[in-house]
């Protein structure tokens, strides 16, 4: 067992003697050395771009997410806005209906009761719209006749404009509402959008923190996926400039 270690160590030394070794194992180390330096600054050059893209990225994000929430904020507003202009002109509508009933009743007591006089004098100051549904009602009737089966109300379509108005501003409130509920979902997807700019950013910064190379470019490629995956969204999500 001696000897055989002993000619191992004296074949290692005739190899370390050997002319041109040494030389070939420094070029070796060079060469190396010089495709690690490469690799180091391509990955270097790589990773600064990809921060520098992810940043500005994530800014417009956060600026996005800003707006859309200020556009919900707005439409929430504008949505209750409508809501209360239109409860107020159910409120009228309901004031002008008890009115336009009272009237009615009055009238019909009157004509029931052969009081033509105030039966006229009732009809005539009758708002345009009772009026109109009264005669949609009566239709050819005429004053001594049975009465046609129903009332201006269900019979003869009477509404009034404030009803109208108030249907119009509710269909208004819901649209409005609809369109800030959508701008929180956007806000929120831009949000999203960020979060996945920032761990480009993670990624991309922690690259030149390990000392071999490959585990710094598998970094930096999943920084680039993180930014494209982000650019991905960005793409798809509506735009707010704000100009």
């Amino acid at each position: 067992m001696a000897e055989q270690a002993d000619n191992r160590k004296s074949a290692a030394q005739n190899i370390g003697d050997t002319p041109g070794f040494s030389e070939a194992i420094s070029e070796a180390f060079d060469e190396e050395e010089a495709r690690r330096a490469k690799m180091a600054g391509r990955t270097e050059t790589l990773a600064t771009i990809v921060l520098a893209l992810a940043a500005v990225a994530t800014a417009w994000s956060a600026y996005q997410s800003t707006r859309w929430n200020g556009e919900m904020s707005e439409d929430y507003n504008q949505a209750g806005a409508y809501r209360t202009e239109s409860v107020r002109a159910s409120n009228e509508a309901n004031e002008q209906t008890a009115v336009a009933v009272t009237l009615t009743a009055d009238w019909l007591t009157a004509e029931l009761s052969g009081n033509r006089d105030l039966a006229d004098a009732l009809r005539v100051r009758m708002p345009p719209n009772l009026d109109a549904a009264m005669t949609r009602w009566l239709g050819a009737w005429q004053p001594g006749q049975p009465l046609p089966p129903g009332d201006p109300f269900t019979q003869g379509g009477y509404t009034t404009p404030e009803t109208d108005r108030a249907a119009v501003l509710e269909r208004q409130a819901e649209a409005t509402f609809a369109e800030g509920r959508d701008a929180n979902q956007y806000s929120d997807n831009y949000v999203l959008t960020g979060v996945v700019f920032a761990m480009g950013l993670f990624f991309a910064g922690v690259a030149s923190r390990f000392s071999h190379p490959s585990n710094a470019v598998r970094m930096v490629y999943a920084a680039a996926i993180m930014l494209a995956i982000g650019c991905v969204l960005l793409l798809v999500q509506p735009k707010d400039v704000g100009i």
